[in-house]
């Protein structure tokens, strides 16, 4: 909490290139930490700031951000939205580690929407980068959200199977 506190001047950054990522990256933990309201604007607000400032190689990621934050809060109309554009901006500007990330988050929301094989495909491409890049975090989180997805039909004996590999 301490170095969370001390990073928050940097939403107020006039330099677009510390604000960027730094307040993407900001907004993204305090919804880690399970503030899904209090940082829905904020998240908003970094989203709104990068693109006016047309820092486009900050969005996918601070896209993804918002995403995750609106399927947290169940709004997935808008985090489905937000994860395809993060995905798109995201192979555009060649970033495959955020291709794999926002592909996990429409994967978790086309489970909870209960589209069980569209969801299953985006893990498959997010398990695909993460295999590609070597990126453990990705794997883990890729797990967890097949977990929830397995979860979600009633899969309960392949839950196991999917989430120990990634304790």
């Amino acid at each position: 909490e301490p170095l969370i506190a001390t990073a928050r001047p940097l939403l107020h950054s006039s330099e677009p290139s510390v604000f960027g990522l730094a307040a993407a990256e900001l907004a993204q933990i305090e919804t880690w930490l399970g503030r899904y309201e209090e940082t829905r604007q904020l998240q908003t607000d970094v989203v709104g700031r990068i693109r006016a400032d047309g820092a486009l190689t900050a969005l996918p990621f601070a896209l993804m951000g918002l995403a995750f934050n609106e399927f947290f809060r169940g709004d997935w109309r808008a985090g489905y939205a937000d994860a395809t554009e993060s995905v798109e901006l995201a192979e555009m500007t060649g970033q495959d580690a955020m291709v794999g990330m926002s592909h996990m988050v429409l994967a978790l929301v086309a489970g909870g929407q209960g589209r069980i094989d569209e969801a299953r495909a985006h893990l498959d491409t997010a398990r695909a980068v993460s295999d590609r890049l070597g990126v453990a975090s990705m794997l883990t989180m890729a797990g967890w959200a097949r977990g929830l997805v397995e979860l979600g039909v009633g899969g309960y004996e392949d839950v196991i199977d999917v989430l120990e590999p990634t304790g």
